[in-house]
């Protein structure tokens, strides 16, 4: 490693977006540049989610500059092992890690895809985000016209009748596409039981983080058929095995 560069970016959204009590108009954070010998150089992406990472920006960059010295000089393998023990928010172990990879790529002429894995998918399937601003029957068709094969649509937000309003208008403009909601833990037990009763018969792949009480997910899970999502369940610690109930659970690779 003959170099790492930090360097501060700020996208604005298209919209903002709505993450629990946090709202989004702008994308924050550090890119990453590593160089190696031979002018191979990597870039990595150290972006704290507000809401969900511990960290924040400044908290980052502390780290990142902590780190350059433990690094610099370092054969790029080197480098990851020392990443891989050292002390620091997840966020800055991925970006780094990233940085490392990506320029391992680019030293020895193959892709990311093929340092990570010997043999990598060729593609990989991600859903579109329905936002409220979306006229939704146009916007999943927009979506499904881009070739998305799933969308997510947020919900409790409103009213438990309009929420299911708009799950069935979704559903019936989706056509093969798969429904993924998100509440964001909203809902009581008696409104999420509502909601699951409202759209009785409408196909949905999860709804997740449901409840304001996450410790009541099982006996919903329970007693409905909606299949349930783990995410801030999952951030917060425990195992996954702990979750038997749970049909999907969303990780956040940073």
């Amino acid at each position: 490693v003959e170099s790492l560069f930090a360097f501060r970016y700020q996208v604005p959204l298209a919209a903002p977006l709505d993450l629990g009590p946090h709202t989004m108009a702008t994308r924050e954070g550090w890119l990453v540049q590593i160089g190696l010998d031979g002018d191979a150089t990597g870039w990595g992406d150290v972006a704290p989610l507000p809401g969900f990472s511990p960290e924040s920006l400044a908290d980052a960059a502390e780290a990142l500059q902590g780190l350059a010295p433990e690094v610099i000089g370092l054969a790029a393998d080197e480098a990851l092992a020392r990443v891989a023990d050292a002390a620091m928010p997840s966020t800055v172990r991925f970006g780094v890690e990233l940085a490392l990879h990506h320029a391992q790529a680019v030293a020895t002429a193959t892709t990311l895809p093929h340092v990570l894995g010997a043999s990598p998918a060729h593609a990989m399937s991600y859903n579109g985000l329905l936002t409220d601003e979306d006229a939704l029957p146009e916007g999943i068709q927009s979506l499904r016209e881009a070739g998305y094969r799933a969308v997510k649509l947020k919900v409790g937000r409103g009213s438990i009748d309009d929420d299911i309003t708009r799950v069935k208008a979704v559903h019936g403009a989706a056509g093969d596409v798969a429904l993924r909601l998100d509440a964001n833990r909203a809902w009581t037990m008696e409104e999420a039981g509502r909601f699951a009763a409202g759209i009785d018969g409408v196909p949905i792949a999860y709804i997740e983080e449901p409840l304001r009480d996450p410790s009541r997910l099982p006996a919903f899970a329970d007693g409905t058929d909606v299949p349930v999502a783990l995410d801030e369940t999952i951030q917060e610690g425990g195992r996954l095995a702990d979750h038997p109930y749970a049909g999907a659970a969303v990780s956040k690779p940073a």
